[in-house]
């Protein structure tokens, strides 16, 4: 829940209403209204429902509203069912935006009076004010029944989009997709370049491998993403390593001595002795930038999509 600008505190005090979060509501000559702004110079959101709008009042209301937009500053006006919003220019002094909402609500006011509607919940159309309730970031006017129906479905999609699976399968998922695109960044290595694609590829099969043995879908999911597209990179680094120790020896390839190599070629990071441990280094670096690079759009979505916030509804004292 966010704090409430300078703006949204402006108007609680000419109103005299009560503020919430970033969020202020309260009550004119028997009609509700919601302001809101997110942060300091973000748009005002006004919100309110009036019962029995239909689509000739809604169009008629509209028309007033349009032709004074400037004095509003208006963004944009919506509706939904009964329901209305309004979207003020937030930017410049937080007085103006005060100034610009207070005006607004002011004519909404003698306008609804004029049209001989009263205010109403804003779900069913019910009349009157019922109760404020906070759902999500907003503050809406809501009846008994609608309440209970909200709360309940709320939950029911809570309990639908519940965390199935498990990390540690995820992580084992990972771990195999991450070797697999590590295959891919030694081939392209052997060559002597560096593809950002790879990386995404990396990700992409280490996701799918999350996925596929039952990964839990949460929060530390982009995190196990990451680390094992760090760990596919490391041990491509190390493997072309060692196949470099093998093309020095010119013994021919075999997996036990790769095996070996591999395990010697683990020293490379800090035997100056054996190896060219700056060059190592940097090799390693410049494949960690690039398998990054490559995967920073997959890990983004990756987030977006175990980011989802969960809905809740609130009575207001």
């Amino acid at each position: 829940m966010g704090r409430a600008s300078k703006a949204v505190l402006t108007l609680a005090g000419k109103f005299g209403w009560r503020v919430n979060g970033s969020a202020v509501a309260g009550m004119i000559d028997g009609y509700w209204f919601c302001a809101c702004q997110a942060k300091p110079g973000a748009a005002v959101i006004v919100s309110t429902a009036i019962s029995g709008l239909k689509t000739l009042e809604y169009r008629n209301l509209a028309q007033e509203i349009e032709a004074a937009t400037e004095n509003y500053s208006l963004l944009d006006m919506r509706n939904a069912g009964n329901s209305l919003e309004f979207t003020i220019r937030g930017t410049g002094k937080s007085d103006d935006a005060a100034i610009r909402a207070e005006k607004l609500i002011n004519d909404l006011v003698s306008k609804f009076k004029k049209m001989g509607m009263p205010s109403g919940c804003s779900f069913c159309d019910a009349e009157g004010f019922h109760a404020f309730y906070r759902v999500g970031e907003e503050i809406i006017n809501i009846c008994p029944e609608c309440a209970s129906r909200v709360s309940i479905e709320l939950k029911a999609m809570d309990g639908q989009g519940a965390e199935q699976g498990s990390y540690y399968m995820g992580i084992m998922g990972a771990l195999l997709g991450a070797l697999i695109g590590s295959l891919i960044w030694l081939g392209i290595s052997q060559l002597g370049f560096y593809a950002s694609i790879v990386g995404y590829f990396m990700a992409f099969l280490s996701y799918k491998g999350y996925k596929l043995l039952g990964g839990r879908i949460g929060s530390y999911t982009p995190a196990i993403i990451i680390a094992s597209v760090f760990l596919g990179v490391l041990i491509a680094q190390i493997a072309d390593t060692a196949l470099e120790l093998i093309q020095y020896m010119e013994t021919g390839f075999s997996m036990p001595l790769f095996g070996f190599s591999f395990i010697l070629a683990i020293r490379g990071f800090f035997d100056n002795e054996l190896f060219n441990v700056g060059k190592i280094w940097l090799n390693l670096g410049l494949g960690l930038l690039f398998a990054f690079l490559g995967s920073y759009r997959m890990v983004s979505g990756i987030r977006k999509e175990t980011s989802r916030k969960q809905l809740n509804i609130e009575k207001l004292p």
